[in-house]
């Protein structure tokens, strides 16, 4: 297992940070919204033999700029197209957890020549929030009740200082620049375009995740053309993160097998 390499390539969101490993195909792993590169350590070494791993850190997150002001779609897009085109000079598998998912489906519909297949992890999230779930909870009840809705339904409770961590990291981190108004998120909506979408695509999915819920996963089973949904049952919002052991065979299942739409007889 190759150990992870620390890299750094200019773009027009700034310099951006990214970590990689291994070597042949491009297994391009994008975290999600507050999260970074880091998020991937317990499960990206098990494929850096078979694979060239490429983990950014996303515009705005970890040690990629910008480090002040709004971080938008375009920006994360400029950001990860700098990274894909220094690291992958063939086509790439992304994995997307979450907002790296959405991600995914925009690279992949912008650059699809550049995209084997994709998968994304317990996300986008394609229906409203569950009412009561903030990602910049004020107090530690909201906190609680966010954390109790992303984790396994066996997870114990959060203790106070994770909760009054998490609540000053919402207010100063890159959840706290990121626009979630529907105006700045309409030029990058994916929903009336999914039944379009050019590559094959599988779902992994902690099925304990209350926050993007299954009915999410339904949603792009029944719209994207060739797709197809593995289940993780004990398992939240972060799989990768909570169950790196189940994830890693998830995954190694997934990307031993043809790419939906290619395993008909």
């Amino acid at each position: 297992m190759a150990d992870l390499k620390s890299y750094k390539v200019e773009s027009a969101a700034g310099t951006q940070h990214y970590l990689a490993a291994g070597s042949g195909t491009p297994l391009v792993m994008l975290h999600g919204l507050g999260a970074n590169a880091a998020s991937w350590n317990a499960v990206a070494a098990a494929f850096s033999d078979a694979y060239r791993v490429v983990i950014p850190d996303l515009a705005g997150h970890g040690a990629s700029e910008p480090f002040k002001g709004e971080i938008n779609f375009a920006l994360q897009l400029a950001g990860l197209e700098a990274i894909l085109h220094a690291e992958c000079q063939e086509p790439a598998i992304y994995v997307g957890h979450s907002l790296g998912g959405w991600l995914g489906c925009l690279l992949t519909f912008n650059h699809p020549e550049s995209v084997l297949r994709v998968v994304l992890v317990n996300g986008p999230i394609l229906l409203p929030w569950p009412e009561g779930l903030f990602l910049q909870p004020k107090d530690r009840a909201e906190a609680a009740r966010l954390f109790k809705a992303t984790s396994s339904n066996n997870s114990p409770p959060a203790p106070d200082a994770m909760l009054d961590a998490y609540i000053a990291y919402a207010k100063s981190g890159p959840i706290s620049r990121f626009p979630f108004d529907l105006e700045a998120w309409m030029p990058y909506f994916i929903h009336n375009r999914l039944n379009q979408f050019p590559r094959p695509v599988d779902l992994i999915w902690g099925m304990d995740d209350e926050f993007v819920t299954f009915a999410n996963a339904e949603i792009l089973l029944k719209q994207l053309p060739h797709a197809r949904a593995t289940r993780l049952e004990g398992c939240g919002h972060l799989p990768h993160f909570e169950c790196p052991q189940v994830f890693v065979e998830a995954l190694r299942d997934v990307l031993d097998r043809p790419a939906p739409g290619d395993d008909t007889p």
